[in-house]
């Protein structure tokens, strides 16, 4: 299947895009920081979903520097991420409806963000390795 190869070029051409590898922290495409910040959130394996849950004296304490918490913080809230709701409807045995509520759930920057960011949507089904539909849907700027 073509699924496993899509992910694998998708995952591919972000790195490229974001100069940043996938071992790399994905806070380090912002650039921000002290390059020590980041090494230290890669050491920890710091998910940016935890840095944006806990405290900014917590997140000092994970790096072992109080005086970047607030900064970590801010950036893990710039961060590019979607909250989605699906519905999915069988409309004929072969067609199947699917609504997507999407709603951007960062702080929008636009040094970082520009006018609007790109999101790539596919159906799949993972245990037959097939991809259904797939689009390139764009977030503007509200």
């Amino acid at each position: 299947g073509w699924l496993s190869y899509a992910e694998k070029v998708l995952r591919m051409s972000k790195m490229l895009e974001r100069r940043c590898w996938f071992h790399s922290h994905p806070m380090r495409q912002l650039g921000g920081l002290m390059p020590d910040v980041y090494s230290k959130l890669e050491s920890k394996r710091a998910r940016i979903d935890t840095l944006r849950e806990i405290s900014a004296r917590e997140v000092g304490d994970l790096i072992n520097n109080q005086r970047s918490a607030h900064a970590v913080k801010a950036e893990a809230a710039q961060m590019p991420q979607l909250n989605v709701e699906v519905s999915a409807q069988p409309i004929t045995r072969t067609v199947l409806r699917v609504l997507l509520t999407v709603e951007a759930a960062f702080d929008w920057v636009d040094r970082h963000h520009g006018s609007q960011e790109p999101w790539w949507i596919w159906v799949e089904d993972t245990e037959n390795e097939h991809i259904y539909h797939k689009e390139l849907w764009l977030l503007h700027k509200l």
